[in-house]
């Protein structure tokens, strides 16, 4: 369990068979990791029951001392707050940092599977409008701007990671060359305003499960795109072995690769 004593220093324990404590003269360097090194099961049990309040930790070792502060933000907040950090891994903006809120709905693209795409695409991005129908983090997007890209469209319907979009593309100081926008792909697809005259590069890296439960409209979203876009423009699409690529209008003109448990089709229109 986890003891409080006096309200100002937390010792974390565990119970023992004999009906001793285990304690911890070294807690975890947060308690989000005290949470998830053996003490998960009590402490959420503590905040699902509303009985803890606010109480931030803040360890400073001194004296083979760890000091626990207190702090205005519940402890629920802190335990599960879980933003990570994304890095441009291309172009002029490499290594810059990009914040994301570690949602499954956000659910970025692998590194490993981001260069990949660029190596596919190759100088192709340079001068292009890019637009990424999933947003996300606005990492697609943000890579092909660092790599060369005239202008980018980032669209994402989740109101409170549009503005983490926004936070990131102001942190890399790209507001003049950025348009995000808060709303449903599937809607703005259907009713394409007028775009740059530039060749397009398209990402649409949606939440996987779209491929199941909304099949159809990904792919009348993707052919809709085909017939739309420029020539010599390209249209990337990611997915997991769920969806079968055959399915894509006019599969033969597509370059599908496979990097488990994602596949990646490139298009590019003649």
């Amino acid at each position: 369990m986890t003891k409080w004593n006096g309200g100002a220093r937390l010792t974390p324990t565990i119970p023992r068979s004999d009906g001793g404590d285990h304690h911890f003269p070294w807690p975890p360097a947060s308690l989000a990791g005290a949470v998830f090194r053996g003490l998960r099961v009590r402490y959420d049990q503590s905040i699902k029951s509303g009985v803890h309040t606010a109480r931030e930790i803040c360890i400073h070792k001194k004296k083979e001392k760890t000091v626990w502060r207190e702090s205005g933000r519940t402890a629920k907040r802190l335990a599960y707050s879980r933003s990570e950090t994304l890095r441009i891994i291309g172009g002029k903006l490499r290594g810059r940092k990009l914040r994301t809120t570690g949602e499954p709905r956000t659910r970025p693209m692998k590194d490993r599977l981001r260069e990949a795409v660029f190596n596919l695409l190759g100088p192709a991005v340079k001068g292009t409008y890019a637009l990424d129908l999933f947003g996300g983090s606005g990492a697609l997007g943000l890579e092909a701007l660092s790599r060369g890209a005239a202008r980018a469209t980032l669209i994402e319907r989740h109101f409170p990671t549009v503005k983490l979009i926004r936070q990131n593309v102001a942190t890399l100081g790209l507001e003049d060359r950025t348009e995000v926008l808060g709303t449903d792909a599937f809607v703005w697809v259907r009713n394409l305003p007028a775009l740059p005259s530039l060749r397009w590069l398209v990402f649409c890296s949606p939440p996987y499960e779209f491929y199941v439960g909304r099949e159809a409209e990904m792919l009348d979203l993707i052919e809709r795109l085909m017939h739309h876009i420029p020539s010599a423009s390209m249209l990337t699409v990611e997915s997991d072995r769920r969806f079968d690529p055959a399915l894509l209008p006019d599969f033969q003109a597509w370059d599908v690769r496979r990097y488990p448990p994602a596949q990646l089709a490139v298009y590019e229109k003649t």
